[in-house]
């Protein structure tokens, strides 16, 4: 009887112990399922920017063409930093691990600032 009553109390104990596993998977996996939502959406979102600044900084170029010789080479180099921000962001973004989900917030910041800085430095040349 004493081991009927262990086996059953054990058994039980296994039960609970494998249903709060399950809960927290389903946590888990839902938590994910959101920072990844995020992030896509964070994507699709400076995708539209940086092809909003990738418009300006073709008016750069085109502005390139009307620039003097002496201030030509001033403006190539501005045009090359430009792409070369404009290129970091878009790897940091592609390179982004969504297992990575407790650095999100970070990541976030991190590609908004680049992204502050970029558009900061084209409106400087267009202007």
């Amino acid at each position: 009887m004493k081991n009927a009553l262990l086996l059953s109390i054990l058994t039980s104990g296994l039960l609970v112990a494998t249903a709060c596993t399950g809960n927290e998977k389903k946590e888990e996996t839902s938590y994910q399922e959101k920072i990844k939502s995020e992030y896509n959406e964070f994507k699709v979102q400076m995708d539209e920017k940086l092809e909003e600044l990738d418009g300006k900084i073709e008016n750069i170029e085109d502005k390139l063409a009307e620039t003097k010789e002496e201030g030509k080479e001033e403006l190539k180099e501005q045009i090359t930093e430009l792409k070369g921000l404009r290129e970091d962001i878009e790897e940091n973004l592609e390179e982004y691990n969504e297992s990575a989900k407790d650095e999100f917030a970070s990541f976030k910041s991190k590609v908004n600032e680049e992204y502050k800085t970029l558009e900061k430095k084209v409106e400087k040349a267009l202007n």
